[in-house]
């Protein structure tokens, strides 16, 4: 048996069917334990908590901003923006992990644009669910 890929696991290949178990508890574990150990220090950080309160939107939506981002880099790239000319258009269509690292600020960009229109977006739909639940 081997454990399947997983996004970007590629390597992880077993034939104890338990490891791959074995490997996600004491993975889940250590990054409780690393939290509890920073609740003291982060526990009142209003960025920390913001985060948390909207884990599960930013992980559910952050791949599809990212695509938000490189779309725009192949836009300006066809209108005549060269410096984006080395996207591979064709690997952007397959491949839902693809990022364009041809410059290193690139990388960077694209978090702080993915991390920026999800805070927005969060907080608009923050804003919609109190307007639309406060109303009598």
């Amino acid at each position: 048996i081997e454990f399947p890929l997983c996004a970007s696991m590629s390597g992880f290949y077993t034939a104890n069917p338990f490891l791959p178990l074995i490997t996600s508890l004491t993975g889940i574990a250590f990054w409780l334990k690393i939290s509890r150990c920073l609740v003291p220090v982060l526990g009142q950080n209003p960025l920390v908590n913001f985060i948390s309160d909207n884990t599960a939107f930013i992980m559910t939506h952050h791949i599809a901003v990212k695509h938000l981002f490189i779309g725009l880099l192949i836009l300006l790239s066809q209108l005549g923006v060269t410096c984006f000319s080395g996207i591979d258009v064709a690997q952007y269509r397959i491949d839902a992990w693809y990022v364009y690292t041809e410059y290193p600020w690139c990388s960077a960009a694209c978090f702080l644009f993915t991390m920026s229109i999800l805070v927005l977006l969060c907080k608009a739909f923050q804003k919609i669910k109190t307007g639309l639940f406060t109303r009598k």
